[in-house]
């Protein structure tokens, strides 16, 4: 279990609307480039940042994944297998989907209670210093 960040309230109460802001997929630019000098701006800031490039790494995957799986399934007498792993990795994709989208939410309420929790699984990776 990670430890839970401590952050100055004047800081909190400034830059919660930015905290925010950062879960909400491309805005996490607003705090990057805004809150430069807050600690729990920056914090929130690396969370929706990770979050957000964890999404796009997924979509990336999976357009891949499904180009070549869309290929393999015009194959004569065996495509229809590649048929079903493609309907396994869209349903793996879907999933992976919602936890993302469970994780923003999460953070999001991390921010607005004024915390410095890291998101589980993925909160652990530090993208700002």
């Amino acid at each position: 279990m990670s430890e839970v960040q401590v952050f100055d309230s004047q800081d909190v109460a400034k830059n919660k609307v930015y905290a925010i802001l950062a879960y909400l997929g491309f805005l996490v630019i607003i705090p990057l480039i805004v809150c430069k000098d807050s600690r729990y701006a920056k914090f929130h800031t690396n969370q929706g940042l990770v979050l957000f490039l964890s999404g796009i790494a997924l979509s990336i995957a999976d357009f891949i994944v499904g180009i070549i799986l869309g290929i393999c399934t015009g194959l004569p007498l065996i495509g229809w297998i590649f048929g079903i792993i493609m309907l396994l990795i869209n349903v793996v994709v879907g999933i992976a989907s919602i936890g993302l989208f469970a994780l923003m939410i999460i953070g999001i309420v991390n921010a607005c209670k004024g915390e410095g929790k890291e998101l589980p699984i993925i909160g652990h990776f530090v993208i700002l210093q």
